[in-house]
């Protein structure tokens, strides 16, 4: 029950993330990026997975009093649940579009192609 709970989450934060409705942040740990929450904030990052080529994705939850409640890796999430093949694809695809908005990825493309643009035109 709690795994499907946690499939539901993960779903939803990746459709709000590629809908551009979920606010994600650097964190001071490199490569660890949080969304914000009223009452919970999430992080997102990859763990080295010495079993597989593959690093995992981690989805932890933490409460106000900045406690971890909860934590789920894909492969956690790919063995109690069934049914979740490519589930290691989809979370790693959330894990991009998160660092790609934190870092602000899209504006520093668009700048640049501008920059470039600019350039070629001279």
């Amino acid at each position: 029950m709690a795994e499907q709970r946690l499939l539901d989450l993960v779903a939803s934060l990746k459709g709000l993330t590629d809908k551009n409705k979920v606010d994600w942040q650097e964190t001071p740990e490199e490569g660890v990026f949080q969304a914000a929450f009223p009452e919970y904030t999430i992080k997102i990052r990859q763990a080295n997975d010495p079993y597989h080529y593959d690093n995992a994705i981690v989805v932890q939850i933490y409460n106000a009093n900045g406690a971890q409640i909860e934590s789920a890796s894909d492969r956690e999430l790919e063995q109690l649940a069934p049914n979740t093949q490519g589930l290691h694809e989809f979370m790693g695809d959330l894990f991009q579009a998160a660092r790609r908005k934190a870092l602000g990825t899209e504006k520093a493309v668009s700048d640049l192609l501008s920059y470039l643009q600019t350039l070629s035109a001279s």
